[in-house]
């Protein structure tokens, strides 16, 4: 794959991930949310450590660019709310 790929991959990823976590019960059902956040925190959690690092530094890029406050402090948290230490 590309880095261009895999950075607009990462991109729409991100910004599913964020709809989903700010989207209010009649949006989207909360277990159906929950459910979803939880599968990919437990997905991400299974990549070796340098796919871990590659993803957080993407989202990190991605972050410093983003000019909207709340899914800035999302992105910039984004490692701790799926459980990447690296």
């Amino acid at each position: 794959m590309t880095d261009r790929l895999i950075r607009t991959l990462t991109s729409c990823f991100a910004e599913l991930l964020f709809q989903i976590e700010k989207a209010d019960e009649e949006m989207i059902n909360s277990d159906f949310s929950v459910k979803l956040m939880e599968f990919v925190g437990a997905e991400l959690q299974d990549l070796d450590k340098k796919s871990a690092s590659d993803l957080l530094a993407i989202v990190k890029q991605i972050a410093d660019a983003e000019k909207n406050k709340e899914k800035k402090e999302f992105l910039e948290i984004f490692s701790e709310n799926f459980g990447l230490v690296v």
